[in-house]
């Protein structure tokens, strides 16, 4: 029900043109071909094919992936500025070939924790914009973005908790693996279930551990745990 919450605003956004101009006079017959011709524009998610879904997964994560490079940048710079040691640290986990381990990103909390360099209310704004582009929070940069951020991370760590009661991700159907991993930063595309089930693992592994201070790691584990892995679209050279 939390992750329904958190997708109606953007699915209600998308149908509203449809349902305006239907509703005039014989504009049904221009408004549903051109709805049927592209759902990604003007459906909502629920009468895509699972090949339209994918697809708009595929497009969305595009998007979302090519501002990690930014938050890197920022992530690496705040962290520089406040601590000498954070930068080496953060290089040394994201610098190996493999993806980090969940216990080697557990052991940055200090950094994103209340006291921490870290933490949300201690970003630059430009960092806090970023994050925003990444994890699709709609609002201006101008309009209590912080505020936004905290409320949409605390909402994913309520999903999280919810997800690991259930269960974990090894009980949810191929379709509900997909949504849970796109959620949360991973590009689907060509990704087998066992891959994205890893993925999650790691993720819930890492939010089990969190709590309302620390929710600036959360907004940051699409890059922490995305920084090495195969399903990855952007191009991370030049950034330490």
């Amino acid at each position: 029900m939390l992750q329904i919450y958190l997708y109606l605003p953007g699915e209600l956004l998308r149908v509203a043109p449809v349902l305006i101009l239907s509703a005039f006079p014989m504009a049904q017959n221009v408004v549903f071909p051109l709805a049927y011709m592209y759902p990604h524009r003007l459906l909502s998610s629920h009468f895509y094919s699972d090949q339209q879904q994918t697809d708009a997964f595929y497009n969305e994560a595009k998007i979302r992936q090519s501002y990690y490079r930014s938050v890197l940048r920022d992530l690496i710079l705040m962290a520089s500025k406040s601590d000498p040691g954070a930068r080496k640290i953060l290089a040394s986990i994201l610098n190996e070939k493999e993806t980090p381990t969940a216990e080697a990103i557990l052991a940055l909390i200090p950094l994103f924790s209340q006291d921490g360099p870290l933490h949300i209310r201690k970003l630059a704004a430009p960092h806090v914009k970023h994050l925003m582009k990444v994890h699709r929070v709609r609002g201006s940069i101008f309009w209590f973005p912080r505020f936004r951020l905290q409320q949409y991370s605390n909402m994913i760590h309520q999903i999280d908790l919810a997800l690991i009661r259930e269960g974990g991700p090894e009980f949810q159907q191929s379709q509900d693996l997909k949504k849970s991993s796109h959620l949360r930063g991973l590009n689907v595309k060509d990704q087998t279930e066992e891959s994205m089930t890893s993925y999650l693992n790691a993720w819930l592994q890492i939010s089990s551990k969190l709590d309302v201070h620390t929710m600036s790691l959360l907004l940051h584990l699409p890059i922490l745990i995305g920084y090495n892995h195969a399903s990855r679209i952007w191009d991370k050279k030049s950034v330490f």
